[in-house]
């Protein structure tokens, strides 16, 4: 019995640093955050190439996810509804005959379920019209060089900054501001602060926590149907944020092209 539940606390560690890990608002996100700082990079620097597994990412319409999950997948992620105001990832993990099996990615203070069990039903209920489902394809042999997806990666921050400042400055209805919360606001105030942690840079980190604060804030607990996110957060500390995270990507850009690609 004990043995079981290391077991499966193992596994929920291993899917929670998955999560961490490939939960992105883009592949080109994904490798940024792994690779912004030394401590997130597994391979060795004497490596000539990076071996990065894809991270593949489908989408399925709402009426088709739980077929597609029960006939063709073994492990996958998705996003659904865990109630009325909050969405975000899951781990399918099996099925239990016409029951999906998930492994939850909660908070460790949450009293949500650590697992969940949902049929056909249940599932509907929680997912978009249009569900993206994620996995990881299996490593076929190659190497990556990451240079370009990081460089890429610079590009796509200032693009993220640029339309989050432009979003945030005008009034917008209470349902544009919830549609932009995993397209926008995700990767600047909870994906960056992955990587601060993996940075070791706490006070940057700390100012991404109070920024998370005053988004919730206006986003989840106010009742206001306009809201113009800029009387809430700091647009100029999510800039530093961006700058940050660039400054971060660029620094190990500059010493890969030094030590492993010179």
């Amino acid at each position: 019995m004990m043995g079981a539940r290391q077991n499966s606390r193992a596994r929920e560690r291993a899917v929670t640093v998955f999560l961490q890990r490939e939960e992105r608002n883009s592949v080109k996100l994904m490798v940024a955050s792994r690779l912004a700082h030394p401590a997130a990079v597994t391979a060795s620097c004497s490596c000539p190439m990076f071996m990065l597994p894809r991270l593949t990412e489908e989408k399925i319409s709402r009426q088709k996810v739980f077929s597609y999950l029960k006939e063709t997948k073994s492990c996958a992620m998705l996003g659904i509804k865990i109630d009325e105001k909050h969405k975000h990832a899951v781990v399918y993990t099996g099925n239990d005959g016409d029951v999906l099996l998930f492994i939850n990615n909660k908070h460790r203070e949450s009293d949500e379920p650590c697992e969940m069990r949902l049929d056909e039903g249940e599932l509907l209920q929680r997912l978009d019209e249009v569900t993206v489902v994620a996995s990881l394809k299996p490593y076929e042999g190659g190497a990556v060089n990451p240079l370009p997806y990081m460089q890429e990666s610079l590009e796509c921050l200032d693009e993220l900054y640029s339309k989050a400042e432009q979003f945030s400055s005008g009034h917008q209805s209470r349902e544009n501001v919830l549609n932009t919360v995993d397209t926008l606001f995700r990767p600047l105030l909870l994906d960056s602060f992955a990587v601060m942690e993996l940075a070791g840079s706490s006070s940057v980190a700390e100012s991404i926590r109070d920024q998370q604060k005053k988004y919730i804030a206006a986003v989840f607990k106010g009742q206001a149907e306009r809201i113009r996110l800029c009387d809430y957060i700091d647009i100029a500390q999510i800039k530093n944020i961006v700058d940050e995270w660039k400054r971060l990507t660029e620094e190990r850009i500059d010493k890969l092209k030094r030590t492993v690609y010179s």
